[in-house]
């Protein structure tokens, strides 16, 4: 028969099995305990964008758990048990303590130690310390992100806003039929041209011609079926991804195509019927445009193996600048003069959230641009002296655009390692 502690929680009677109660205790030194706080949790940190009244929170990981214990210590071997706890608090390494109603768990300890004596209570002092538990392995922090799979997806949802925001538009009547036709036409003429700045394959330049003369070909019937007309200018633009096969060059490659109809004249004010009926139509195509070479960039930037953090940094920063260019406070807070629908602008404002978690998740571990000085020697030497391997020699010529690698001198840039 065991021996129970009865309290009284709320209207309940709660009994606790004394003698399954753990000896307290730190690397074997055993004490009283007067009282032990548990800490734990979540980190988080909230993210807000400009233009845009979506937050998200993203998780940096658990808190380390940890214990605040106040201790007692007492009895006729008083002085001998104050160093021996002392000794243990104060010795670094892992050790065992054992939690009265937890059992044995592996920590080290957090801080300093508090040790409180009176003359008044010779051979008893209370003693406060703090824990916290030993990870079984290190690794580098990682954040509750997004998924390629989730950019993907949200990427589709965007495009598929944008064929619907197109497919809204009422077929162009004979007054502006030709001023909608001839905007049409630019759109292709757009990709054309930036096809052949960038493409490097040509079985690849020959899909997209072929996609391109689809187009142009079919722009009459387009104009008057704006539902094929979305589906046509998205997939326009879903082609030029075949450019490259390497995403890092294919998101090169979609920051040429951004800011589609930049240099187009002010559109005339809205007095009559046609003049309003061509400006819608011109702002909703202006608009698809862009925000097909935004959600395609968005999409590959997740796809993309960054050589250092700044590479990022300068990915994030281009693709906010576009994002601000295709949605800014005029298009946020005027649809009818932007040509975007509150669900393109909703799309793209998820889409742009996922990827900026993912860029940030992936700059934790990303290698750093470090400047460092070095006297006059061969590249090799210096590839060997920082990274222990020769075979460096390449990345540094490559990383510092080095015209004689026989020998360097004066401030070079390196990338750490990851």
């Amino acid at each position: 028969m065991g021996i129970y502690h009865k309290s009284v929680i709320g209207d309940r009677n709660v009994e606790i099995a004394l003698d399954e109660l753990k000896q307290a205790s730190w690397k074997k030194v055993a004490f009283i305990v007067d009282s032990i706080s548990t800490t734990g949790g979540q980190k988080t940190v909230v993210h807000e964008y400009p233009n845009s009244n979506v937050r998200t929170i993203e998780s940096l990981g658990k808190f380390q758990n940890g214990y605040e214990v106040n201790a007692i210590i007492s009895g006729n071997e008083y002085f001998d048990l104050k160093k021996r706890l002392t000794d243990a608090l104060t010795t670094s390494g892992v050790g065992e303590f054992v939690h009265p109603f937890d059992g044995a768990i592996q920590c080290y300890v957090d801080g300093n130690y508090t040790l409180v004596e009176s003359d008044r209570n010779i051979g008893v002092a209370t003693i406060s310390f703090n824990l916290l538990v030993a990870e079984d392995k290190k690794t580098n922090p990682k954040a509750n992100v997004p998924s390629t799979t989730v950019v993907a997806n949200l990427a589709d949802a965007a495009d598929k806003a944008t064929e619907a925001n197109i497919a809204k538009l009422q077929a162009p009547k004979s007054s502006f039929i030709g001023g909608a036709m001839e905007k049409a036409k630019q759109i292709g003429k757009f990709v054309d041209e930036k096809k052949e700045q960038v493409a490097q394959a040509k079985s690849a330049i020959s899909e997209v011609q072929r996609n391109i003369d689809e187009f142009t070909a079919d722009i009459v019937d387009l104009i008057n079926l704006p539902a094929q007309l979305g589906v046509a200018v998205v997939g326009l633009y879903q082609s030029v991804q075949s450019l490259y096969t390497q995403p890092i060059d294919r998101l090169d490659a979609m920051f040429q195509f951004f800011n589609f109809g930049d240099s187009d004249p002010a559109n005339p004010s809205n007095t009559t019927a046609s003049r309003v009926g061509l400006n819608q139509f011109t702002n909703v195509l202006d608009n698809a445009a862009n925000c097909c070479a935004l959600s395609q960039a968005y999409r590959v930037s997740a796809d993309v193996s960054y050589d250092s953090l700044e590479q990022i940094e300068e990915v994030q920063q281009i693709l906010e600048e576009q994002f601000n260019y295709t949605f800014d406070e005029v298009t946020l807070n005027d649809q009818l003069t932007s040509g975007a629908s509150q669900e393109v602008i909703d799309a793209f404002q998820d889409l742009r959230s996922s990827v900026q978690e993912y860029l940030n998740n992936a700059k934790l571990s990303a290698p750093r641009l470090v400047s460092v000085y070095t006297p006059e020697v061969p590249v090799q030497i210096i590839a060997y002296q920082y990274y222990g391997d020769s075979t460096k020699r390449q990345d540094i010529i490559d990383l510092n655009a080095i015209t004689d690698p026989s020998y360097v001198e004066g401030d070079i840039s390196l990338l750490t390692e990851q």
